[in-house]
């Protein structure tokens, strides 16, 4: 019994101990990372919180929530450090597995979200970005909690208005924490909604008006401040000059159409090569109501791919928020192979097998055992006989 309520939070112990230990020690080698670190700095000497400022000057070009959150962390100490620093983007990190336990549980079943959390933290890219001082894992989380907040809302049928209400606050929470990157959640679940429903009952759905006032009233107090300043023009100097200026500048090379390639390869080692059979056998060839929530899934990560791909200005970072729904994906695949039964676990025997399957047919096996239940440690006896 005891085992079984603590069990859900080994996927948040592997990521504190993957992430936490490491803040603090490395040297900022980013602008941007020194940049947010400074205003943060700047907010607690000066006591001016709304307005991010470095030597005076006022720079409207990121969010301020990230910059809010380490300040906080900064007060007790009155001072800005690496550690205070980067605890956000830990922080934020574990909080993500966390809600990724949560949806996965809710789409695919208790140990599929368990796996799915587990797979989350030990993504290489996920892990990589919980070390920096960043706003984009914060973003990340505040997208993770609205994907979730959209399917308990709507993807279980009927819409419910609590949920859809939080949706839209995690929506307003991510863009104060990166800027109107925060919504390209919208993508998918616009999609996802019409696809099912058509356009108008899509559309109405997602209750756009009521969202608008939200993410509004989210937002409102540092974006009110930014329109009102009168030290520089927020909309000429940051939305046209800063944001859409840049980005309706064309390719600078076409090869750029393939760059969202290595980032989602590379970040989602070491479990890359599960995601081509997890969306292949919940996709394409699963059950509707599997293939129906993998279609959210695929959506939610395609959106990111696209989009990033159209843009002229490319980081890795952006396609962080995909992750989780390939967590999610690889979870329910680790699942579907743990329950088929040990007739179909028996097949890493199979001389013929290539390794590299074999392997990882062992690791599933392996995962099993760590406690997943008294039947798949059967299920892993017999096939380890």
């Amino acid at each position: 019994m005891q085992r079984g309520w603590l069990l859900p939070l080994a996927p948040l112990l592997v990521g504190a101990v993957l992430f936490l230990p490491a803040i603090g020690t490395r040297i900022t080698s980013l602008e941007d990372e020194a940049r947010y670190a400074l205003k943060a700095r700047t907010m607690l000497e000066t006591g001016d919180w709304l307005l991010p400022r470095v030597d005076g000057e006022v720079q409207m070009q990121k969010s301020p929530l990230f910059m809010w959150v380490i300040a906080v962390l900064s007060l007790p100490g009155r001072q800005v450090t690496e550690l205070t620093a980067t605890l956000p983007s830990a922080l934020s990190a574990i909080a993500g597995i966390g809600v990724i336990l949560l949806l996965g549980r809710r789409m695919f079943g208790a140990r599929a979200g368990l796996l799915a959390a587990f797979s989350l933290a030990t993504m290489f890219g996920y892990y990589w970005h919980a070390r920096l001082i960043l706003a984009d894992m914060l973003m990340t989380f505040f997208t993770v909690a609205a994907a979730a907040a959209f399917w308990m809302s709507i993807g279980e049928g009927a819409s419910r208005r609590g949920p859809l209400i939080v949706f839209w606050t995690c929506l307003g929470l991510a863009v104060s924490a990166k800027g109107p990157a925060g919504l390209l959640l919208l993508l998918p679940c616009g999609v996802f909604l019409i696809a099912e429903r058509g356009w108008r009952r899509g559309l109405m759905d997602l209750k756009p008006l009521m969202g608008a006032a939200v993410v509004l009233l989210v937002c409102a107090p540092w974006a009110l401040a930014f329109a009102l300043q009168r030290e520089q023009s927020y909309v000429q100097n940051v939305l046209v000059g800063d944001y859409l200026g840049p980005r309706r500048a064309g390719w600078s090379r076409r090869s750029e159409v393939f760059f969202t390639i290595a980032p989602i390869v590379l970040g989602a080692l070491p479990w890359t090569i599960f995601i081509p059979a997890a969306v292949r056998s919940g996709w394409w060839r699963g059950e509707s109501d599997v293939a129906r929530k993998f279609r959210y899934l695929v959506f939610w990560a395609l959106a990111y791919v696209i989009v990033i791909t159209l843009m002229p200005q490319k980081r890795d970072r952006y396609l962080l928020p995909l992750f989780p729904a390939l967590a999610l994906m690889v979870g329910w695949l680790w699942d579907r192979w743990a329950v088929e039964g040990a007739s179909r676990l028996r097949v890493v025997r199979v001389q013929g097998q290539p390794p590299l399957e074999r392997a990882h047919r062992l690791l599933v096996l392996s995962l099993c055992r760590v406690g997943l239940g008294q039947e798949h440690e059967q299920l892993a006896r017999v096939s380890a006989q």
